[in-house]
């Protein structure tokens, strides 16, 4: 009897490798599925980052490289000055059209597609909790089993240790492999619903993008409509000006040949009146300085003319630099969102049959477990006979631990790739910090420009004024002299006059152009702050990034850990179940046990006690 008690803590483990070959590689399997399924959304998220962002920096550099190009061609483009007004306004609206509507519609596919990625992990998250709610289950089953094991097997007598492997079918794998079954099949069942309900929100979301284009569509082509009345009004503008312009050079015209009739008139009074020749001569001599004296005014207002115009060119030329650096950088702006937008939603198209895939790879599994669950029953049921299938076990459990550990190395493998792919990114988010530090240079520099327009306009208004006075003093002064000269001169400084105020509308004119180009820099500034704040965006999902990368190498530990445990138990299994099974051939055969301490007890008492406790049972 104390026999039968030494070796019963021996044949303990026996029912409990069973249990373990019934459920343990299907929890095994299951939880090792969900870790490579949230590993592969982690990989893929990372990948489509790091193609959006090596996509945008390099739109970014060959953009940079046509910088200068684009703005040589802008301004060899400046002589045709009307033409260009036109288009560059009509390319403005339509580029500011285009800017509006992919920017609402980069936004509103950057909202679906977050919120199906939060929907996704989520469902994930779901279904590894009840992994692991099934995990905890089988353990705490896995330990009452043994225990209730151990209490029979503790009995004093063989009788108790038949009873005991009788009881073990109700923790058979038979009927906890059915149920593991039924388990498996509606997880699959349920992934399969999952995956048609993305089917069908994937249906819907086409067909509301489809008719957000067409609205939008139908936006463009009303605002296409506005812009084409908008320019019609502005050449009626320009044409009405022109008849303007052609209207005052007539009237200059006439002034001109009046004062050449004039000049005759007063040759042929010249001639007529010789007794007054003393007198004409001095008024010829006062008319010839006054004449020089007009010569010298008209070339001063030329040269300030030309002075004019000059500046005009130069204000004309920074609002074309200005224009092409605010186009550029809506441009940069469009096209990183475009991308952003497109490379994550065709990635997470392509990313979907992948869960079909791990449905049927769980559906094949589950059943290999099942032939597995049958042939371990079978095992189980003829230990008494064969150890040797048991070492044939033990090998399979070490190559399955084996593959196990590989499948961990390329987990690894793959972690390592990921934190490549990371400094990749920081190194793309610095040259976007050196990119958006170039913009704001120049932003900078057009500021100054705008700044230098300003000193030359008011040096201009400066001149303006004193020409005025200028005129004033010489229309006084010719008053005084002579009466019919007074009349020369007052045309001459009418003529003058309504100069000036043309020249005071350009100059107005120019003013408001540069407040317009002060409010596309505060709109520039604007955009470089939005910049900003998608560079703050970026690197909170990075750091986001980096947690769950941190958090699954945790996990990873773990896993590694228990996989060790595990294989330390299966060792410690096999030994034992090793010499179970020779003391119980021993017992069976010999009628005697390994650890006969027990001296004074014959082989025929033995045999005898043998004899009684079979007929017993």
């Amino acid at each position: 009897m104390e026999r039968g008690s030494r070796a019963s803590p021996s044949a303990s483990p026996a029912p409990a490798s069973a249990i373990e070959d019934g459920a343990n590689p299907q929890q095994q399997v299951i939880v090792s599925l969900g870790e490579l399924k949230s590993l592969e959304d982690e990989v893929i998220a990372l990948r489509s980052n790091n193609q959006t962002l090596e996509r945008s920096l390099e739109a970014e550099q060959k953009n940079s490289g046509n910088l200068a190009e684009f703005i040589d061609t802008l301004i060899a483009l400046n002589a045709k000055q009307k033409e260009g007004l036109v288009e560059r306004l009509e390319s403005a609206r339509r580029e500011l059209s285009k800017t509006k509507i992919w920017h609402s519609l980069s936004v509103s596919l950057a909202v679906k597609t977050m919120s199906r990625q939060i929907a996704l992990i989520q469902l994930l998250r779901g279904i590894l909790r009840r992994h692991m709610a099934a995990w905890k289950l089988w353990l705490v089953r896995r330990k009452r089993a043994k225990s209730f094991a151990r209490r029979c097997l503790e009995r004093r007598h063989v009788r108790n240790v038949r009873s005991c492997f009788e009881s073990w079918k109700a923790f058979a794998p038979e009927s906890r492999g059915k149920r593991m079954r039924s388990k498996l099949e509606k997880q699959t069942e349920k992934l399969e619903g999952a995956l048609r309900d993305k089917e069908r929100n994937l249906l819907k979301l086409k067909e509301e993008t489809a008719e957000d284009l067409r609205s939008l569509q139908l936006e463009d082509e009303r605002q296409q409509q506005d812009l084409r009345e908008e320019v019609e009004r502005l050449e009626g503008k320009l044409f009405e000006v022109e008849g303007v312009i052609n209207d005052k050079e007539k009237e200059i015209l006439d002034l001109r040949k009046e004062r050449k009739k004039f000049i005759l008139s007063t040759a042929q009074l010249d001639n007529e009146i010789a007794s007054l020749k003393g007198k004409m001569e001095e008024m010829q001599k006062e008319k010839g300085e006054t004449e020089a004296r007009m010569e010298a005014v008209k070339e001063d207002s030329d040269e300030r003319s030309s002075y004019i115009k000059n500046l005009e060119r130069e204000v004309n030329d920074a609002r074309v630099r200005e224009i092409a650096l605010k186009r550029r950088l809506r441009e940069l702006e469009r096209k990183d969102q475009d991308v952003t937008a497109l490379g994550l939603y065709i990635d997470k198209v392509e990313g979907i049959p992948g869960l079909q895939k791990e449905a049927k790879e769980m559906k094949r599994r589950a059943v290999t477990l099942e032939l597995e669950v049958d042939r371990h029953k079978k095992e189980v049921e003829a230990l008494t006979v064969r150890a040797d299938a048991a070492e044939r076990k033990a090998e399979r459990r070490s190559v399955r631990i084996d593959s196990l550990m590989k499948e961990k190395e390329e987990v690894e493998t793959e972690y390592a790739r990921i934190e490549r792919e990371l400094k990749k990114k920081d190194d793309a988010l610095q040259e976007m910090e050196k990119d958006r530090e170039y913009f704001k240079y120049r932003v900078d520099e057009v500021r100054q420009e705008l700044d230098i327009t300003l000193a030359k306009v008011d040096r201009l208004e400066r001149d303006l004024d004193t020409e005025k006075q200028r005129a004033n003093f010489f229309q006084g002064e010719l008053l005084e002299k002579d009466k019919g000269l007074a009349a020369i001169v007052r045309e001459a400084c009418a003529g003058r006059d309504s100069e000036l105020e043309r020249k005071d509308i350009m100059v107005k004119e120019m003013k408001y152009d540069i407040e317009e180009k002060d409010r596309a820099i505060a709109r520039l500034e604007l955009d470089v702050d939005d910049l900003a704040e998608k560079k703050k965006m970026l690197e909170k999902e990075n750091n986001v990034l980096r947690e769950g990368f941190d958090q699954l190498k945790m996990e990873l530990d773990r896993k590694r850990r228990e996989v060790e445990e595990e294989r330390d138990r299966q060792r410690y299994f096999l030994a034992v179940l090793g010499v179970f099974l020779f003391s119980y051939v021993m017992q069976t055969r010999y009628g005697c046990w390994i650890d006969d301490s027990e001296k004074n007890i014959t082989r025929r008492r033995k045999r005898r006690w043998y004899r009684t406790s079979l007929s017993q049972t």
